[in-house]
């Protein structure tokens, strides 16, 4: 279950100081520091544990001298050096499977609105799929939004079809010219469309 994408996660009034932060052991993004105050990084998520791995990943190497790694007590106990278990329990809105702050999740948190979209549009009115679902179990919830899913598609198909009807219509109600170019004369396709397209 992908939990980020039901809503973001929100400061509220908590003190996002550096000072703050360093304080209470992890950042906004629920990355740990580690006790020499470098930031982890993300090493994994941990099923058993319902845990995000974190690790510094001896990111000190190239700052500090030998002498000074070898104090850290991490650097021969562990490849990845100082390691932290972040529990989703401990951390219900901040902790997810696929840690905040990460490529892969401002990838996926883009996705966000247009989820939105569609499921704004399978519990209006006119569609209802989802305005009160009454459903138990993970295969019929599956199969409740496949209906909904198509339902949707072919009510944005009809309505296109609906608007292009309503177009020429209009277009040969009136007999102008001018009305043509504007209701039927493309538009430029933007270069990233041409290539999607093969269009030179």
């Amino acid at each position: 279950m992908i939990r980020f994408l039901i809503t973001p996660y929100n400061p509220r009034n908590e003190d996002l100081s550096p000072a703050a932060l360093r304080k209470r052991g992890y950042d906004q993004n629920g990355w740990p520091f580690a006790p020499c105050g470098i930031l982890c990084k993300p090493n994994g998520y941990d099923e058993k544990r319902n845990s995000v791995c974190f690790a510094c990943f001896k990111q000190c190497e190239d700052t500090l001298s030998f002498e000074e790694r070898s104090s850290c007590p991490y650097w021969r106990k562990n490849k990845v050096g100082f390691t932290r278990h972040m529990k989703v329990e401990d951390h219900l809105r901040l902790i997810l499977e696929i840690p905040r702050g990460t490529e892969r999740y401002e990838k996926l948190f883009c996705l966000r609105p247009a989820s939105e979209r569609v499921n704004s549009s399978c519990k209006d009115k006119d569609n209802g799929t989802l305005s009160h679902p009454r459903v138990r179990g993970k295969t019929r919830a599956s199969i409740l939004s496949q209906i909904a899913a198509i339902a949707t598609s072919l009510k944005r198909a009809f309505r296109f079809i609906l608007n292009v009807s309503l177009r020429i219509r209009k277009l040969f109600a009136s007999n102008d010219k001018k009305l043509y170019r504007e209701l039927f004369l493309p538009s430029p396709i933007p270069g990233y469309l041409k290539g999607i397209a093969q269009i030179k």
